[in-house]
């Protein structure tokens, strides 16, 4: 997910693999984009069974290796599979 973590002027990116969280803050700077918070971007999210990929405006800013189990993936990415609460 693409987060603010309670800041007011960094974005960061998380993964969970079920038993622990891990944040990445995404510079800006680095992929040549301007400020992310207070101004319209386009936010992408990719999951694959062994990383998440995120994207910012068709930038690729991170790829966190982790491991989510297929039918996890699925579930997600077909609508009429998740799971109602």
């Amino acid at each position: 997910m693409f987060s603010t973590k309670g800041t007011s002027n960094q974005i960061y990116v998380r993964t969970n693999n079920g038993s622990a969280s891990n944040d990445t803050a995404v510079d800006p700077g680095a992929f040549g984009l301007g400020a992310l918070i207070g101004a319209p971007h386009l936010y992408r999210i990719d999951w694959y069974t062994n990383s998440v990929d995120f994207s910012i405006d068709g930038i690729l800013v991170h790829s966190q290796p982790v491991t989510i189990a297929s039918d996890r993936i699925s579930a997600w990415a077909n609508p009429s599979r998740r799971r109602q609460a």
